[in-house]
């Protein structure tokens, strides 16, 4: 992959991520003073426009870009400068959404699962009226799912916590489908909300 089309991770001015992007388009905020690289090689949160950046020459802990005279050094998060607003995606309602938002585990047993593993339970079962929805639907492995059946939550399959559509933000759920844990930059970790 061209080191243009690297991710980067862009946060809000509160620091909230808002949008996963490219180098490219992170250095184009960058020049027009929408947006701040953030150093993150060490704990103080530096933000740099891109003339200091340039200046700090972070080439050792960075990858870099060349230009025609000069090294750059790559950023990994950047902050936006006058853009406070978290963007309300709404979160479809899909088996894969529901298995991030109940952290890869099956709701009864806890046992991990996969979208290969899981199923959906659902807490009123349809034949008792129960609908698809983000509030009736859980994560579920097979064994629990099946001997669950057709019952209204009890003994050790009542919830611990009443299920409900998501409240994140709609990226956190794009970055949760789109990298694993041993994919994610150290300096995006910080930022995020992770199972």
């Amino acid at each position: 992959m061209s080191v243009v089309n690297k991710k980067v991770l862009a946060l809000n001015s509160a620091w909230l991520p808002v949008d996963i992007i490219t180098v490219r388009d992170a250095f184009r905020l960058v020049c027009k003073e929408n947006a701040k690289i953030l150093e993150t090689s060490n704990e103080s949160y530096m933000l740099h426009g891109l003339q200091s950046w340039i200046d700090i020459h972070m080439t050792d802990s960075y990858s870099t870009i060349n230009t025609v005279s000069l090294e750059i050094a790559v950023p990994e998060v950047v902050v936006m400068t006058h853009y406070d607003e978290v963007p309300r995606q709404s979160i479809v309602f899909s088996k894969e959404n529901l298995l991030i938002r109940d952290h890869y585990r099956c709701v009864y047993c806890q046992i991990d699962l996969t979208l290969d593993t899981m199923t959906i339970d659902h807490v009123i079962p349809s034949c008792k009226g129960g609908g698809t929805s983000w509030e009736n639907c859980v994560t579920s492995c097979s064994d629990c799912n099946r001997e669950k059946a057709h019952h209204l939550p009890s003994g050790r399959f009542k919830l611990k916590n009443k299920p409900k559509e998501p409240t994140a933000v709609g990226v956190l759920y794009n970055i949760n489908k789109k990298f694993d844990d041993k994919d994610i930059p150290e300096s995006w970790k910080k930022f995020l909300f992770r199972k």
